[in-house]
Formats: C-alpha cells, structure tokens, sequence
C-alpha cells in the first residue's frame, strides 16, 4: 500500500541520514538515476553511526526489524551449557576445554551477524545514493526547479526566441517527473523491504546453525537417557548411582538402573519427609533394564562425618549429640514406614544414608535399594 511505501522509504532516508549524514548533490539531468555519481564524494567524508545498533520502523503492517549482533547472545544455550557443567567429574578436563569452545563459537557467531550487517549498510547506503531523488521527491522537485530555471536565465541571454519553447519543455519534464515518482517509490520500497529480509533470514541461518553445533557436542559429551535425561559421571561414594540432568525440567537428577526383573517392586508412590524421592520410572526394553530418576541430593552421612571431623579443631571432635539424634530419628522414623509398606531397606550403612546439611535432616536412599 502507498503508506506501507511511504513508511519504508521514510525509515531508509532516516537510518541513512543517521549514518552518514550524506547532503543530496544536485542532479545533473532530469533523470533520477542520473543524481547517484555526485552522491559519493559526500558520503565518504560523512561521518557513520555504529552498525551493531538495532533499527526499527513502524509501518502499516508493522515494526521491521534488522538483526544485529546483539540479538543473538545464545543465551539459551549458554544456560544450557552452564547446566550441564556440573556433569563433568572433578578434574575432568573437557569442562574447560567445551567453555573456551562455546566462547569461541558466540565470538565466530557475532563477527558473522556483524559481517552480514555491515553488507546491509552498504547495500543501503548504494540504494538510497542512487534513487535519493524519489525517495524526497519534494528536494528532487526543488533542484529540478533550480536546474530549469538556470537553463532558462541563460537561453534568455542566449537564445531569446527560444524561449517558448523551452517552457514548453520544461512542463514536458515536470510532467514525467510526477507521473514517475510513485512506480519508483514502489519499486525502492520493495527492494529495500527484499534486501532487509534476507539479512533476517541470512542471521536465522547463522544462529540456527551455531546452536546446533552447540546442542550437538553436548549431545556428544554425555549420553541422552530416553531421549529425556542426560547421564554424567558417578555421584562421590556411590557405586551405581549416576549424576543426571532432565532436560524438560533442567532439574539436576540422581539415576540409577536396576533389571527388568524388578520392575514390579518399584513405585513412584512412596512418601515420606525422610525418604529419597522417586521422580520417574522408565524401563527400556531393549535393554531389559529399568531406570529410577531420583531427587539429586549428593551429600551422605559418611562424607558428613569426615568433612566435620576435617573441620574441626581437634582431629577426635565428635559430631554434635543433637545432629546424631536427629539423623537417628530420621532414619528410624523412614524405616517404620517402609516396614509398613512391606518393604525392607538394604545395605543400610552412612554412605546410603543422604544429608541435608542445611537443617541437617537425613533422607535413607532404601527406594533405591
């Protein structure tokens, strides 16, 4: 529509004249494209506004928008990146190789977004020093005037009998000036609308495939466990229990993989303040193996001891009466209500008896068991 045009145009004379507050020279002839050869000489002395900001206008049919580096920090990604960091054991030098390489990755990304952007300024820049004439045809219209009026001051000297004619002239210009302007306001308005929204779909293409690049080498660094949960290295004092991360929830988990065979022994549905949650259970037949996805808790009452005994000014210092009564009290109050649900805890030890150090409540991992 002419205001969709008109909005179009407006936004490009405004982020040109931004960036290099260029003077429109005067043109030649009458011929709009003939303006674009005496732009040059203004534009490179002009001074230029930062690329990297993001431009925006509002037409009819809405704001249009240019893609800049700045809008695309993988922030997603990052997060992700930061989530599974913790997957890595102690020491495992892979961590802080995959951080040097997804920095590396948002550096390439952005000096890509950035390089495509400076291709657009200059495609603007070339598209408006070329057709500047109709796209302010009022300033066209004036040097236009100031062009005919010379001619005419000098066939007035020159040529004094000509005059009619070239008058007549003149009006011939005019008119084909005006009947010119909205077909080639259209035509820029739609070249410029084309060349934004390959820009767009260019930094779409960049970022899509950065982000899969990233996506895949995580992928790559730690097992996806039913296409759900990412598997890491063994949780500290634990001979099968695994570090995990549910990538619906990004939740740290705790898994664990038992045989089918006792598949029907286990449940979701035991609840108690002092016993390990079971979030999910999923079997994989293929494997005949079934997995419980648990709460991560990653501290037991065997690292407790030892890390109070470290912390302590005395090598003999004995853990406090009221944290020996209460992990006491947890435990027995957990095995109460697994023995009335029929069921009986094993390898019962400090090691599988999990802490909240915080307030120093204990959790017995007998639903593992």
């Amino acid at each position: 529509t002419d205001e969709h045009v008109e909005g179009l145009l407006v936004e490009l004379k405004i982020s040109h004249d931004t960036q290099n507050a260029t003077v429109p020279p005067s043109p030649s002839g009458t011929d709009a494209s003939s303006s674009s050869s005496s732009s040059s000489s203004t534009a490179d002395d002009a001074p230029s506004s930062s690329s990297s900001n993001t431009t925006t206008t509002t037409t009819s049919n809405g704001p249009l928008h240019i893609t800049t580096p700045a809008d695309v920090p993988l922030a997603n990604e990052e997060r992700l990146l930061q989530l599974c960091l913790p997957l890595f054991g102690e020491g495992d030098d892979r961590k802080e190789k995959l951080v040097t390489w997804f920095g590396q990755m948002r550096v390439s990304l952005q000096s890509q977004i950035a390089s495509s952007h400076m291709q657009l300024v200059g495609e603007r820049t070339n598209l408006y020093d070329q057709r500047w004439i109709v796209i302010e045809p009022d300033l066209g219209m004036q040097q236009l005037e100031k062009t005919i009026e010379g001619r005419l001051d000098d066939l007035r000297e020159q040529h004094r009998r000509e005059l009619a004619e070239l008058e007549e002239r003149a009006n011939r210009e005019r008119l084909m000036f005006r009947e010119r302007v909205p077909s080639e306001r259209k035509k820029v308005a739609a070249t410029y609308k084309d060349l934004i929204e390959r820009h767009n779909a260019q930094a779409k293409e960049i970022h899509h495939s950065v982000s899969s690049s990233v996506r895949g080498v995580l992928a790559s660094s730690f097992p996806i466990l039913l296409n759900r949960y990412q598997v890491g290295g063994l949780l500290p004092n634990a001979s099968s229990v695994f570090r995990g991360l549910d990538l619906q929830t990004s939740n740290q988990v705790a898994v664990k993989a038992f045989p089918g065979a006792v598949a029907s022994s286990l449940s979701t549905s035991l609840s108690h303040p002092h016993l390990v949650k079971v979030l999910d259970l999923r079997s994989e037949e293929e494997k005949d193996a079934i997995y419980v996805i648990m709460e991560m808790m990653d501290k037991n009452l065997l690292s407790y001891s030892h890390l109070w005994t470290s912390s302590s000014s005395s090598s003999t210092a004995d853990i406090p009466t009221s944290t020996i009564r209460s992990v006491i009290t947890s435990v027995v109050s957990c095995l109460q209500y697994l023995h009335g649900q029929s069921l009986v805890a094993r390898e019962l030890r400090p090691s599988t008896i999990l802490m909240k150090t915080n307030n120093m409540q204990s959790s017995s991992s007998s639903s593992s068991s």
